[in-house]
């Protein structure tokens, strides 16, 4: 009785009399249709109204397939209105879409030197093949101490419902080097063959939360001392089948229209290995990953912050080519993955700046941007669990002033408007506690 007193006191509001009927795009050539459709939520026959409106032309932009987007009516505002509200009989109405595409696909030269370390290689992507806004990538790198075949494909989002999924695959051959006060003491040679598939809902434009697995099958070949003197580090050489589930959450509202990114990404990835679903190792890994990308006036402000906990929970523990690293990439003027252990706190504060624009690429249409930058890395890994076993504490997890490394420098990025990732990077830097200069070269992100 209460609820047929209350829809009576208080009607639904009315539903607008215009619905979908046809889509009319303007300066787009390669997207097809029912891929926009998808990115606005929409179908022929659903209700449209200036809100309607604005949330597609927001999910359009969001999607990241176009620098710029108008979703409009082409009807003077007051007659959109008259029929939205006023008339009795839904009418059928043309939306169009006025869209500025961005670069679809890019092959690059990839690779790295500097660090103690060398590769080169090839990446190919497409953030919108066959126009149906999939997104595939391949690479292939052969290097000192990394080379690896990979692929991938991701679906942002499905035509039938606001739901991504991802899969790839990876064959890796990696040297895992040891260092001892910045001198490389042994390397231990293993090999990865595998992939993981993740599947998730579209929560918004901006948010995804998504769930998966991975497998991979790696050996661990035997230890190779570089220097004698040192005391043999530990490790985990067990061989096996690795078996994650994994959790997936993500914030993303980044765009890159000069190629330099401004916005903000979260991001939070629990994995868990366990005999339960037949995995020969048991831990628990959690990643947190916050990125704040600021554009004020002709600066690129930057601020990356990382933190993981990787957690053994029995004897059988991390495998050898899940232990957490850095240096290099994430902490310059140190050597590639020089510190490992099992608890990671890094932190990056970059000033991007761009001094040319518009510089013509052969046999390209897109032009390139240089942008020069300056940058303080510091971060720390602990290794509470030597070798990634569960058994003795190592030592307390509370970081100390001591346990961080810092590096400081300037650099300069080339980069491609429409495209997320520095087509080149060239960092030098210097680490401050090993007294250490290091140039960094890396092309297209250098390495996986």
């Amino acid at each position: 009785m209460a609820t047929a007193f209350l829809s009576l006191t208080f009607p639904a509001p009315a539903q607008a009399k215009l619905v979908l009927g046809r889509l009319v795009v303007h300066g787009i050539t390669k997207t097809k249709e029912d891929a926009i459709l998808a990115r606005m939520r929409l179908r022929p026959g659903d209700p449209v109204d200036f809100s309607v409106l604005k949330a597609a032309e927001e999910r359009l932009v969001a999607c990241d397939l176009f620098v710029s987007v108008r979703v409009w009516l082409d009807m003077p505002r007051e007659q959109a209105v008259q029929k939205m509200y006023l008339e009795e009989t839904p009418e059928p109405v043309d939306i169009h879409v006025t869209a500025d595409e961005k670069m679809s696909w890019f092959v690059f030269p990839n690779g790295s030197v500097g660090g103690g370390d060398k590769a080169a290689g090839l990446v190919y992507g497409d953030q919108n093949q066959g126009g149906q806004g999939r997104q595939v990538f391949a690479a292939a790198q052969y290097g000192e101490s990394k080379s690896y075949l990979m692929a991938g494909l991701r679906v942002p989002t499905i035509a039938a419902a606001p739901l991504t999924y991802v899969v790839d695959g990876v064959a890796r051959l990696e040297d895992f080097r040891f260092y001892d006060h910045h001198r490389l003491a042994m390397h231990v040679p293993t090999r990865v063959l595998g992939g993981e598939a993740q599947v998730g809902w579209v929560v918004t434009p901006t948010v995804r939360a998504m769930v998966g697995a991975m497998y991979n099958r790696i050996s661990v070949s035997l230890p190779q001392r570089d220097d004698p003197t040192v005391a043999a580090p530990a490790y985990n050489p067990k061989p096996g089948n690795i078996v994650l589930l994994q959790l997936y959450l993500l914030y993303d509202d980044t765009a890159a229209p000069e190629g330099l990114r401004h916005g903000t990404r979260i991001s939070l990835k629990n994995e868990i290995s366990d005999r339960f679903w037949q995995s020969d190792f048991d831990y628990v890994k959690l990643d947190f990953q916050l990125e704040l990308y600021g554009h004020w006036g002709p600066t690129y402000p930057s601020l990356n912050f990382r933190s993981v906990i990787n957690y053994p929970t029995s004897e059988r523990g991390v495998p050898l080519t899940q232990l957490l690293r850095a240096g290099g990439p994430d902490l310059r003027g140190y050597n590639v993955n020089e510190f490992h252990g099992d608890t990671l706190l890094v932190g990056q504060l970059e000033e991007q700046v761009p001094v040319f624009k518009g510089i013509k690429l052969p046999l390209l249409s897109s032009r390139l941007n240089v942008a020069a930058a300056t940058f303080v890395d510091t971060g720390a890994l602990l290794e509470r669990h030597p070798g990634g076993i569960a058994g003795a504490t190592a030592r307390t997890p509370v970081p100390k002033f001591a346990d961080f490394h810092t590096g400081v420098g300037a650099g300069l990025r080339l980069v491609i408007p429409g495209v997320a990732i520095p087509a080149v990077k060239v960092d030098f830097a210097y680490g401050i506690d090993v007294k250490n200069f290091a140039v960094t070269i890396s092309v297209a992100g250098g390495g996986i």
